[in-house]
């Protein structure tokens, strides 16, 4: 974009500030010292000049005279302490400023969440449901404006459901209403059983080593071997992170955003939960990426209801049905798409698709078991 004029400009300006603030600093450090060490130095000077006078005439002996310049060093050390420790008050003062700042912004959330029942988004816990209810669910942001103003939506156990919506209208909004961080708004949201995983759009890497990360946030009941981490790499398309489980860098930093989202994939393969809700988590892949992870999900995990939010195209083939965030005058409101596959359409479809590339032979045995069978 040939903005390096526009980058220097902004760079002296912030070395400008910095170089402001620094000589500011220094000359209050240099003020502190001068005033200190000028004490320090005229402390046993002082009495010595005052004194000398009546040790000249005769009044006081030199035993009075050291006890006069001692006792003016003790008066003059009691009246120094607060310009001794005068660095420790500032510290002191930084440090109090920063968790007061910390303590108001968390008191405005917290009064801005804790609103009453009627007002924000209540998250009922699991209870011997397998479905997934939203009750008169509005989401909105925590200035009160509405973003979904009305959302009744069943979700069956083993069901794949994609939501779609202009960009801006709710959609990961909705995601974290269930997840429960997202309280502003009304109505409810009943959770079913099972354990629940979230995939947004950049996957959360633990410090660590790659398996802390394929294992986060816990390593599933029973353990798993490192052939089988190594396979499930294998499976993503990760082949060349097979040897480096136990290395251990910002993986966040070092992988490609693609390479983030197969590794997130990976990781719902190893604790395969009954509920996945996925935030635009192939956005980064290419189409055969996005393919083989999603066909990995019907073939391994045929049981977990899967609900999507995305924009790319082919999304739908993976998906039984698709629900639409449309505008409206106080808000998106979510509508059905008329257009409802069953789980037969959906094999058929993605068999469609992958039917120009070379696969294993059992893996359509098994998808046609599972969804088909059903």
């Amino acid at each position: 974009m040939r903005g390096e004029e526009d980058e220097r400009e902004r760079l002296r300006s912030s070395l400008f500030d910095l170089r402001s603030a620094w000589n500011v600093q220094t000359r209050g450090q240099g003020s502190l010292s001068l005033l200190t060490s000028s004490l320090a130095y005229l402390a046993p000077i002082v009495p010595l000049i005052v004194a000398l006078p009546r040790y000249l005439g005769g009044e006081i002996a030199l035993g009075g005279l050291m006890q006069t310049a001692q006792a003016f060093s003790s008066v003059q050390w009691a009246l120094s302490w607060l310009i001794d420790n005068f660095p420790k008050f500032a510290e002191w003062r930084a440090s109090t400023d920063r968790v007061v700042h910390l303590h108001v912004a968390l008191t405005d959330l917290e009064d801005s969440s804790e609103a009453p029942d009627e007002a924000r988004i209540v998250v009922h816990p699991a209870g011997e449901s397998d479905t997934l209810v939203m009750r008169d669910l509005g989401v909105a942001r925590p200035s009160g404006e509405m973003l979904v103003a009305e959302a009744e939506v069943e979700i069956q156990r083993a069901e794949r459901v994609l939501i779609r919506g202009q960009s801006g209208s709710g959609k990961s909004t909705i995601m974290r209403a269930v997840a429960g961080v997202w309280p502003w708004g009304r109505g409810a949201i009943h959770l079913p059983t099972g354990a629940i995983t979230f995939m947004p759009q950049k996957p959360y890497f633990p410090l660590g080593t790659l398996r802390d990360a394929m294992l986060y946030p816990a390593e599933p009941e029973g353990g798993i071997s490192d052939e089988m981490l190594k396979d499930m790499l294998h499976r993503v398309g990760l082949d060349h992170l097979r040897d480096r489980l136990d290395e251990t860098e910002r993986w966040d930093h070092i992988l490609s955003g693609g390479e983030q989202q197969r590794v997130a994939f990976a990781r719902v393969l190893v604790h395969k939960p009954a509920w996945i809700f996925m935030d635009e988590a192939t956005s980064a892949l290419d189409e055969a990426g996005q393919e083989n992870v999603m066909k990995l999900l019907i073939e391994e995990l045929p049981e977990t209801s899967v609900v999507s939010i995305g924009h790319r195209p082919g999304l739908e083939v993976f998906h039984t049905r698709e629900l639409i965030l449309e505008p409206g005058p106080d808000g998106t409101r979510l509508r059905a798409d008329a257009r409802q596959r069953s789980l037969g359409d959906l094999y058929r479809k993605v068999a469609a698709v992958s039917r120009s590339a070379p696969r294993d032979p059992g893996f359509w045995a098994k998808v046609r078991a599972n969804l088909l069978g059903r």
